[in-house]
């Protein structure tokens, strides 16, 4: 690659995450997808990538799962389950604290089945709409949520692509893994919600009265039969998740059982697709792939070796790997330390994965499912902006980090 080229990238990449970071560009109705679509189309116009490797970057398997997942959901809330789960929950006599708990644990448990960002792609929609008639403030619960799914989904090797790819890498055992991780997890989530308590209050929207929101739409009513098929195919779904048949190939089937129904229509169904969250998937990937093909990151971790660092120390490791997940993204950035460091012990690839997941939460371009809980929150007429999820997510990820360094010497 040659320097204008480095250049280029370098430039596209700071400008495009910044422009992700903020959430919006001043003078122009842009959302996140259409900056990430922006910037990968500009390292294809500056020759930083070809066409056909920026085809290859994009991450084909894990945009036809949430697909597939997206259609899954579209067939559970038109058949009236949703709505009708998030009724009993909202309506239930808690208190907003024990709710918000209640809820963060939910997250957190779907995020280890399905993975953080497919619990908020799932989640966030059905919060950014109940939250407020309810009486209950958005912004704590939402990015409750996205903080939650991060942290759950580092309890098993299923539960992110990046800890999939270390998995696979270093041969992490699914029990002993999960075993390993379940400590951390359960502080940090606990920590997290304290966290949430104290720096997002208030929890409840006085202004709002209950079961009143003005452009509401009704709940469909529930049809028992399409309800049960899609329940019955959704937890098909997640216990084949745990076998040896490819996920992608699991939630696509899934997808297609689903749309041959006599209820609800395939139109209806694909019509709930949130194309936006695939094509910032797609656009994230080539611009990552973009800055990967400059050799700035792998410069970095070798710099750091040869400054006399040892990474393989507990507290350094977690150190590199926070940083660089929130410099590339957490995918890339193992991808890069698992084959920059060589002879990982099992329990140095455990910390990476966990450190690189925990790292998502400091700031909103740390992790794709807290980009997608503040997209849904955006659509829904709530408006999150980088300060109000880094006040929360900094302390979250300092703390998360600090009980991981500390479990990691135990």
């Amino acid at each position: 690659m040659s320097e204008t080229e480095t250049g280029a990238a370098v430039v596209i990449f700071v400008l495009t995450y910044v422009g992700l970071a903020v959430g919006s560009i001043p003078g122009l109705r842009m959302d996140r997808t259409g900056i990430a679509l922006v910037g990968a189309v500009s390292m294809l116009a500056f020759g930083v990538e070809s066409v056909d490797v920026m085809l290859a970057a994009m991450p084909g398997k894990t945009m036809a799962l949430f697909f597939g997942m997206m259609v899954i959901v579209a067939q559970l809330r038109a058949s009236g389950v949703l709505g009708l789960g998030a009724r009993s929950f909202f309506a239930a006599p808690l208190s907003p604290r024990l709710r918000l708990l209640l809820f963060m644990t939910l997250s957190a448990g779907l995020a280890a089945v399905i993975t953080n960002d497919l619990a908020c792609l799932s989640l966030a929609p059905i919060l950014a709409v109940r939250a407020r008639p309810m009486g209950l403030h958005p912004m704590p619960f939402l990015l409750g949520l996205a903080m939650a799914a991060n942290i759950g989904s580092a309890a098993t090797i299923v539960g992110n692509p990046q800890i999939m790819f270390i998995a696979q890498s270093e041969a992490l055992h699914f029990a002993s893994y999960a075993l390993w991780s379940l400590v951390p997890v359960i502080l940090s989530l606990v920590a997290a919600w304290g966290l949430i308590l104290w720096l997002a209050s208030p929890l409840t929207v006085e202004d709002l009265p209950v079961n009143q929101h003005p452009g509401e739409e009704p709940d469909p009513a529930v049809n028992w039969v399409s309800a049960m098929i899609g329940i019955s195919v959704t937890l098909a779904v997640f216990v084949l998740f745990f076998t040896s048949i490819p996920r992608v190939v699991v939630v696509l089937t899934a997808a297609a059982v689903l749309l041959m129904n006599r209820r609800i229509t395939s139109r209806s169904l694909l019509a709930e697709v949130d194309w936006s969250v695939i094509i910032l998937l797609a656009s994230l990937g080539v611009v990552v792939s973009g800055i990967q093909a400059t050799g700035l990151p792998h410069e970095l971790v070798t710099g750091i070796e040869g400054a006399g660092v040892n990474p393989g120390n507990p507290a350094v490791l977690v150190l590199i790997t926070a940083v660089l997940s929130n410099l590339v993204n957490n995918i890339p950035a193992v991808m890069l330390l698992v084959e920059t460091l060589s002879n990982l012990s099992q329990e140095q690839a455990s910390l990476m994965a966990l450190a690189s997941t925990f790292a998502g939460n400091l700031i909103v371009i740390g992790s794709l499912a807290n980009m997608i809980a503040l997209q849904q929150a955006a659509e829904n007429g709530i408006t999150i902006s980088f300060w109000q999820h880094a006040r929360i997510g900094i302390p979250v990820t300092c703390v998360s980090l600090a009980i991981l360094t500390g479990w990691s010497f135990l």
